[in-house]
């Protein structure tokens, strides 16, 4: 956590994710519900993007340390503040993930270390093949969506 701590508003700005990524993970996370999108993972996960305190902690951590605004795990609810607070986590997953794997990752490598949690996604080597499907097929949602393209209408990779 040190290293990313050490990241910059600079940082943040220029190596961040773009908007399609935000919103692909949020359509994921949430199915589109925004506001109105339930508690996620047994009542852990909190508002359209799913946030758990514990990286929202993590997360605020990082934006003070930036300059940027925090605010409390309340308003992960807030479909405003939570995008805002994505876009600096999903941005630190990105720039962690491409030290670790030695190239810009892909946006569904990005969903994985923000839905699996960085631990998880090391778990499976950070090689998004050997995640479970459900978790593949999310993945590459992520991707098409991030991209610009409608999903295919084809079933899923079986496994």
């Amino acid at each position: 956590m040190t290293l990313v701590l050490a990241l910059s508003a600079a940082l943040l700005a220029s190596e961040a994710v773009s908007e399609p990524i935000v919103q692909a993970v949020e359509q994921v996370e949430s199915s589109g519900r925004g506001a109105a999108t339930p508690r996620g993972d047994g009542g852990k996960a909190l508002g359209p993007l799913q946030w758990h305190s514990v990286a929202w902690r993590d997360c605020s951590a990082i934006r003070r340390k930036a300059g940027l605004a925090v605010y409390p795990y309340a308003d992960a609810a807030n479909p405003a503040k939570a995008r805002d607070y994505a876009r600096t986590w999903l941005t630190v997953l990105k720039v962690r993930l491409a030290g670790e794997i030695g190239r810009q990752p892909f946006p569904g490598e990005i969903w994985l270390a923000w839905n699996l949690g960085w631990t998880g996604f090391r778990r499976y080597g950070f090689q998004w093949a050997d995640v479970p499907a459900a978790k593949f097929d999310k993945a590459r949602q992520v991707n098409t969506m991030s991209w610009g393209k409608d999903l295919p209408k084809v079933a899923p990779i079986a496994r």
